[in-house]
């Protein structure tokens, strides 16, 4: 059996993930696909991070952290941890797993830092959740850096799915006809849709350079959790197709406004 790809993650009740014992069932299904997703994401961030030094202590804003996941991948390179979520009870967690700096927040209002802060902003999510799509990517943008970059991921409408669903007369997939969380009304779900043309030119739009467009997965989450062979096989394919991807990776770098900014 080979070994997955989500090395040295720790389990709620302190397990070691790592190596064979990634395959333990105490972590879950569930918990070993998401934990996949985010490493993912984290690979391609650090591509575009690669040639640029002192990027082991970099300020860090996750919008729409949740319970910090992500940070399990970006304690690494962060000097500075700092989420932003609805959910009161997932900061708690993110805060005691990672010592992050943690704010209740409503996503779809101004944030609450200064400007020119963050060294790296991540929008895992989000996007699709937010009526105006626009003021959103003004806020991120206002609080990076010159020549800090943005991380933002979002469902796919082209998927291949939806190419070979919808001639069928089915119904495409990350869509709803109805509320979705009936027991949350104040989540109403996804109601703005990408594709990696559309979501390239808007941040393009926003004043964003060197846009990157990758897929998430082309290949089943789980395959690539359990077998690393799988992983490395779905980065060159998803890399190569990103457009049939269930889910779009952006990377985008703000403008400088001089060649003396830098990550720093």
């Amino acid at each position: 059996m080979l070994r997955g790809v989500c090395r040295g993650i720790k389990g709620e009740v302190g397990t070691d993930l790592s190596r064979e014992n990634f395959f333990e069932p105490i972590i879950g299904k569930k918990r070993k696909a998401a934990m996949c997703r985010f490493r993912r994401k984290y690979d391609v961030l650090q591509r575009k991070l690669g040639s640029y030094k002192n990027k082991t202590c970099l300020k860090v804003l996750d919008v729409g952290c949740h319970t910090g996941d992500m940070f399990f991948f970006l304690k690494d390179i962060a000097s500075e941890l700092h989420g932003l979520d609805v959910n009161a009870n997932a900061l708690k967690v993110a805060r005691n797993r990672y010592d992050a700096k943690t704010t209740l927040c409503n996503l779809r209002a101004p944030l609450p830092y200064k400007e020119n802060y963050f060294d790296v902003v991540i929008a895992s999510e989000i996007i699709e959740h937010i009526p105006d799509t626009d003021a959103f990517l003004d806020n991120l943008y206002r609080v990076m850096k010159p020549g800090g970059y943005l991380m933002l991921t979002t469902p796919n409408i082209n998927t291949i799915h939806n190419r070979l669903r919808i001639p069928f007369g089915l119904y495409p997939l990350h869509m709803s006809h109805r509320q979705p969380y009936p027991d949350n009304p104040k989540d109403i779900g996804h109601i703005r849709f990408f594709n990696a043309t559309v979501l390239r030119s808007q941040l393009h739009e926003h004043g964003f350079i060197d846009v990157g467009i990758y897929g998430l997965n082309l290949i089943p989450i789980m395959w690539m959790a359990r077998f690393h062979m799988f992983y490395k096989l779905n980065s060159i394919m998803a890399d190569m197709c990103a457009s049939f991807s269930p889910g779009l990776i952006a990377v985008a770098q703000k403008n400088e406004a001089s060649p003396k900014n830098q990550l720093t």
